[in-house]
């Protein structure tokens, strides 16, 4: 899925909702964005961002130093959060109580680490 502008981004994994206790970083494909990208929606949210309503049907801007709610799914070997078009899968957030985070982290059942 790599598309003229991408880089590999690092991601700092956070916090764990569900999958390994070793996931301690995530790498895939995004591009920088100089300014924040929150969903306007209300939670829970039903579509992506307003990066991803551009065209690509992938929200893939990511602020530099900002939080993120990745949901991620094993895309042709490696985890991705590009795997349901328009859908809310890789949402900026406010920290560990944003209200998508405690919506999701309820919604799964998952534990807190």
């Amino acid at each position: 899925m790599w598309h003229y502008g991408a880089w590999l981004i690092t991601f700092e994994v956070l916090e764990r909702l569900r999958g390994a206790d070793s996931l301690t970083f995530v790498v895939f494909e995004g591009e920088l964005a100089t300014r924040d990208d929150f969903n306007t929606g209300s939670v829970p949210y039903v579509s992506v961002r307003s990066s991803g309503q551009r065209g690509s049907c992938f929200a893939m801007d990511y602020r530099f130093g900002a939080e993120y709610l990745l949901l991620l799914r094993v895309e042709e070997g490696v985890l991705s959060p590009y795997w349901w078009p328009l859908a809310p899968l890789n949402e900026q957030v406010r920290g560990p109580d944003d209200p998508w985070v405690v919506w999701v982290r309820n919604r799964m059942g998952a534990r807190r680490n």
